[in-house]
C-alpha cells in the first residue's frame, strides 16, 4: 500500500454494510480487518497501533490466518492478532474481491497505489509470525 493522503482508505473487500469482509487502512495509519465470522458482521475486529502505515512509504500489509489465530502484519512485524474459529462469510455471489474500497458500495475508495496484491486460500504463506517482507516494490510509484 502506497497512501498519497492522511485519509482512510478501503484496501480490499468482500462486503456489503451488513456482511462479508473489509480490510482498510484508518487516517491514522492503523490498519483494520473485520469480517462476519460467526453471523454478524463486525463480530470479528482486529486493529494495529495507529501510524503504521505512513504517507508517501510503500508499506507491505498482510492479514493471514491459521487455524483459529489471525494476526495483521505490517512490513513483516505481527502489528495485530486474534482468535477466532469458523467460516469467513462472503458477500458478494459469486464471491470477488472489491480492490481500492472497503464494500461494494466503493465506500472508503483508496487515495493511493496497490502492489502486488496476493489472495491465498488455505495458506498463511508463514504470514501468522514475524517475516521478511519482498525487499523491492512489484512497481516503481509514479506522482
Amino acid at each position: 500500500v502506497y497512501r498519497l493522503t492522511s485519509g482512510g482508505s478501503g484496501i480490499m473487500s468482500n462486503r456489503s454494510a451488513t456482511s462479508g469482509w473489509a480490510i482498510q487502512v484508518q487516517s491514522a495509519g492503523d490498519v483494520i480487518f473485520r469480517a462476519n465470522i460467526n453471523g454478524t458482521y463486525s463480530d470479528f475486529r482486529m486493529q494495529t497501533a495507529t501510524g503504521l502505515v505512513p504517507v508517501g512509504v510503500l508499506t507491505h500489509i498482510a492479514v493471514a490466518r491459521s487455524g483459529t489465530s489471525w494476526v495483521i502484519a505490517v512490513n513483516g512485524a505481527i502489528a495485530a492478532t486474534l482468535t477466532s474459529g469458523g467460516a469467513l462469510g462472503a458477500y458478494l455471489s459469486p464471491p470477488s474481491v472489491i480492490l481500492g474500497a472497503s464494500s461494494a458500495a466503493f465506500e472508503t475508495p483508496m487515495n493511493g497505489h496497490l502492489a502486488g496484491v496476493r489472495i491465498t486460500k488455505g495458506s498463511s504463506r508463514g504470514y501468522t509470525s514475524a517475516f521478511i517482507p519482498p525487499a523491492l516494490p512489484y512497481y516503481a510509484p509514479v506522482h
